[in-house]
């Protein structure tokens, strides 16, 4: 026989159940009492109600929810599907010792790794995917209401996160196909640790757009393309129409949309990547 993992112990149950029993005997003699001294009828099916209200109580918290680690795994997984698309996902959720924390929701980590992950209409892709929250507490209440909570709803507070993800040369010109940028063609190859931008930028004095930089964390979850250099033409591009440009390409990462959050510490260029890490609270 199938367990049924959101119902309660039978022994809560029977406690509830029998807390009910003593209300409603208690609340009965009362409503008696009342009409033996003539009291106001108004009086009486108000206390009518209020047994009713106790009954409806008591059937609420029968009906509870029980939080498993399976079950935050299953709920986070179906929420985090619904914006991105992973390749070989895996989610462990880790309880504390004392069950009564697993039941407020709180965990001692929970680890989160996939061999890829592309959010849904951005063109975000990162690889080699892991990430580490930990006394992680999600927002139970949410997450066993209803299946429609809101992915931001999900998680109340953590520690510490640990995290690192590959962010390839070929996703990055995906994801600059589909920003929408004044410049046509915009492409980026990697290496000497910067990041070189070419691409078809219209002006008076030519269209041929060259940038090249560093990569900047602002506010520890984005990841900006800052350059050192910007010119059409070999022309240094104005303020007005870099400030339009750059406008319109960064952030190149948003962790705030990366599940637990994490923060940016270090981003290093490669040949062929950019290797992203953070390791705080």
């Amino acid at each position: 026989m199938q367990q049924n993992l959101l119902a309660p112990p039978v022994s809560k149950r029977v406690i509830l159940a029998a807390i009910v029993a003593i209300r409603v005997q208690v609340t009965i003699q009362k409503v008696v009492l009342m009409l033996t001294h003539n009291i106001r009828l108004t009086t009486v099916l108000f206390s009518i109600v209020l047994v009713v209200a106790i009954i409806a109580a008591a059937v609420t918290q029968a009906n509870a929810y029980t939080v498993t680690p399976e079950g935050i795994r299953n709920r986070m997984s179906n929420k985090l599907r619904e914006k991105w698309d992973f390749k070989n996902l895996v989610i462990k959720v880790v309880p504390y010792q004392n069950p009564a924390y697993t039941q407020q929701g709180r965990f001692a980590a929970v680890v989160l790794s996939a061999d890829s992950m592309t959010r849904r209409g951005k063109g975000i892709t990162v690889r080699e995917v892991y990430i580490k929250g930990f006394d992680v507490t999600f927002n139970v209440a949410k997450m066993y209401a209803s299946a429609g909570f809101h992915s931001d709803d999900m998680i109340r507070s953590r520690a510490r996160a640990v995290f690192h993800v590959k962010m390839m040369e070929t996703d990055t010109n995906k994801l600059l196909a589909m920003k929408k940028t004044p410049v046509k063609n915009l492409h980026v190859d990697f290496g000497n640790n910067q990041l070189s931008f070419t691409g078809t930028y219209k002006l008076l004095f030519g269209n041929k757009l060259k940038m090249v930089g560093k990569l900047q964390i602002k506010d520890k979850h984005l990841l900006n393309f800052v350059p050192t250099h910007a010119s059409v033409n070999g022309v240094p591009l104005p303020t007005g129409p870099l400030k339009q440009v750059l406008g319109k390409l960064n952030p190149l990462i948003d962790t705030y949309t990366v599940p637990l959050k994490p923060r940016i510490d270090t981003v290093t260029i490669k040949d062929t990547y950019i290797l992203i890490k953070g390791d705080n609270a």
